[in-house]
């Protein structure tokens, strides 16, 4: 496995698999109380 840093051009699509878990996951017991494009903020992301 090949860990390495995400560039820009890849944002949107982290953004986005981001937002299919939390969607997927509200309301199971694995919802961990995250809100689409609230958390994990862009800063945390680019932090990440």
């Amino acid at each position: 496995m090949k860990i390495r840093v995400a560039n820009s051009k890849e944002k949107k699509s982290i953004r986005d698999f981001y937002n299919s878990i939390i969607v997927r996951n509200a309301g199971t017991i694995h919802d961990i109380g995250w809100k689409v494009d609230q958390y994990p903020s862009e800063e945390v992301l680019q932090q990440a």
